[in-house]
């Protein structure tokens, strides 16, 4: 399974979550790090990758192939990265940020510049502590937009992203795979988005339809779209 497992981690990530070192330095990190701990974690579990991206990327043009940039409490910011994160905004890329405004450049002089939302800018629920399910509901706006590319996901009976469960889906010569893994500590019911619904596990060689209960802890890399029936070969098998 060494193929689909390394084209799941070589895939390209649309979404990119801020990472300021200006703002881990100012007040020791607080609330920079806590909020990018939780903006990853409720990003993980959107069925996406997802990525990091710096303020020194971020003002040498790494803006470009970023479909979604999440912007976590970020109180400073240096004035190359706040310029080309604005010029990302005013071209109507799709920002999802809390409410907190980003104060301070680098250097901790207050900037006078604002960054103003606009259409395809989304605020994340909360003031104060935002917690990762705020991000993930954020995003499941952001999804619902069609801005990122339609793939299969996990969600709920009501169509909602399943916070603990992590799932990546690739496609290796058009035959789609997903990975799935509920780190939960109960079993939950997982349904999943689109008109495939079932496959071969191909790590328990058994044959799955979801919806399907996933207990804690025992991955599952589904090839959608293929089951061994009675004269059927599993694809990769």
């Amino acid at each position: 399974l060494g193929g689909v497992v390394t084209a799941c981690q070589n895939a390209p990530a649309e979404m990119a979550i801020l990472w300021s070192s200006s703002s881990t330095i100012f007040r020791n990190g607080e609330p920079h790090l806590d909020s990018v701990r939780y903006a990853f974690e409720g990003c993980s579990f959107a069925g996406y990758n997802v990525r990091f991206i710096t303020e020194e990327q971020c003002a040498a043009g790494g803006l470009a192939d970023v479909k979604v940039l999440v912007l976590p409490d970020t109180p400073a910011l240096t004035d190359a990265a706040f310029a080309a994160i604005k010029d990302y905004v005013e071209q109507g890329k799709t920002l999802v940020r809390t409410a907190a405004i980003i104060q301070f450049d680098e250097r901790g002089g207050s900037r006078r510049d604002i960054m103003s939302n606009t259409k395809d800018t989304l605020l994340v629920r909360g003031q104060h502590d935002v917690q990762a399910r705020e991000y993930l509901h954020a995003l499941d706006a952001v999804m619902s937009s069609g801005v990122l590319t339609p793939i299969p996901r996990t969600v709920n009976s009501h169509g909602y992203p399943l916070e603990g469960v992590k799932s990546r889906y690739v496609e290796i010569d058009g035959q789609g795979h997903l990975y799935v893994i509920n780190l939960r500590k109960e079993p939950v019911v997982c349904h999943l988005t689109g008109d495939n619904q079932s496959g071969r596990d191909l790590i328990g060689a058994q044959d799955v339809s979801f919806p399907t209960q996933l207990k804690p802890l025992e991955p599952m890399l589904v090839n959608l779209g293929s089951v061994m029936g009675d004269d059927a070969v599993c694809a990769g098998e």
